[in-house]
């Protein structure tokens, strides 16, 4: 790098891993976290990664199974949301799912998946669905095989991190709350490369793009209207609501899916 570039002062490189792992870690509530990076594709191939991170000896690299899980949803099969899609009627293809179990035990490269895509692709929603369901299988064995002694909480970063149902999944083996970060795919990379090196010395805010969500201007423009939280406790009554959520704001329109 430095005979391509001729940098004035030393370059660094950080692990792309490392870069997730450090922003999802320093956006989060948590000093001691559990942190799980799963990407289509990082430094040499590398794909997925379990992490220590705690506030007396920053972030550790404590497993690295490297199940290219990533590569099920970005090597050219279908659109990640209408894997997601998919996986909410509940049907699986079975058949299906174990031949991709099969697949990301043996793969060691992500050109293995995209091939084996390209020859078996996922033409119907119950074979979309065992996309869905093994990567949960996957990124959830990740956290039942991990020493979560004193871990407050776990943080997930990397593309695969953008899959709401992968970060809903998470929390139910480890029963600990799950940090999805604003921005949690490359496009925070360039933080996490920063705090990498250097930790930073207070939690950042939120990185956020457009207009608060509190803020009651844009509401009438979108058909909405303020919270009410009279109503919402009246909505749980009935039985009818799936969820409430909170959490940061967020760069795109998927992620409040992740809260």
């Amino acid at each position: 790098m430095g005979e391509v570039v001729n940098p004035p002062r030393l370059v660094t490189y950080v692990n792309h891993h490392r870069c997730h792992a450090a922003y999802a870690y320093y956006t989060s509530p948590f000093k001691r976290a559990l942190v799980l990076t799963v990407d289509g594709q990082g430094h040499q191939g590398h794909s997925f990664s379990v992490w220590k991170a705690d506030v007396s000896y920053g972030i550790l690299e404590v497993k690295r199974p490297d199940w290219k899980v990533g590569a099920l949803f970005g090597a050219g099969g279908s659109p990640p949301s209408l894997i997601e899609a998919a996986a909410l009627a509940g049907a699986v293809d079975e058949a299906y799912a174990a031949k991709l179990r099969k697949l990301l035990d043996r793969a060691t490269e992500i050109k293995e998946v995209a091939d084996f895509l390209r020859d078996h692709p996922a033409t119907t929603d119950r074979a979309r669905a065992a996309i869905q369901s093994v990567a949960e299988q996957y990124v959830t064995s990740a956290i039942r095989s991990a020493d979560l002694t004193d871990v407050e909480g776990i943080t997930i970063a990397g593309g695969v991190a953008m899959n709401q149902l992968i970060a809903t999944a998470i929390a139910t083996p480890a029963r600990l709350p799950v940090w999805v970060p604003a921005a949690p795919s490359d496009a925070s990379a360039v933080f996490g490369c920063l705090w990498g090196l250097q930790p930073p010395t207070e939690r950042p805010q939120p990185q956020y793009t457009g207009p608060p969500l509190p803020a009651a201007q844009p509401l009438p423009a979108a058909h909405c209207r303020p919270l009410d939280w009279e109503a919402v406790a009246a909505l749980l009554e009935t039985g009818h609501a799936v969820s409430v959520f909170q959490g940061p704001q967020a760069i795109d329109c998927a992620t409040p899916g992740h809260r």
